[in-house]
């Protein structure tokens, strides 16, 4: 083992971080299987989200074994293990994609009706201040 701090806090730092990132993509990738599916029923919504979570987990194992396949000169293993990781990556990452479109469309519409609704009060306010102007002591 290696007995310099430096190299033990780098280590500590990278393996912290890789955890954090595949358990945030882990998350995510969960939460968006979760929501597609629950508008068809929960236990849908539970299934993709249970797809979402292996897809997770193997996306780091399919990269590893096709890392390996390719230094071993295995080139129908590192294929499939290639395609595996490829498959895991990009649906994790057009969850991610899509999620965060969503949450900006919401964002969006939600200015959008704020903005409606000051438009109409205000609307109101001017045709309550001319009905006044024109009252009549």
């Amino acid at each position: 083992m290696d007995k310099n701090p430096r190299t033990s806090l780098t280590r500590v730092l990278a393996l912290s971080g890789a955890v954090l990132l595949i358990s945030a993509s882990a998350a995510l990738g969960a939460y968006y299987g979760y929501t597609v599916g629950a508008h068809v029923h929960v236990a849908l919504g539970a299934i993709f989200a249970g797809a979402a979570l292996g897809g997770e987990i193997l996306k780091p194992l399919a990269v590893l074994n096709a890392l390996d396949a390719l230094r071993n000169s295995q080139w129908l293993r590192a294929a499939i293990a290639c395609g595996l990781a490829a498959i895991c990556i990009l649906y994790s990452l057009s969850a991610e994609l899509s999620l965060s479109a969503g949450s900006r469309s919401d964002l969006a519409s939600s200015r959008q009706a704020t903005s409606n609704a000051v438009e109409r009060a205000q609307d109101r306010r001017s045709r309550a201040v001319i009905e006044l102007e024109n009252l009549q002591p």
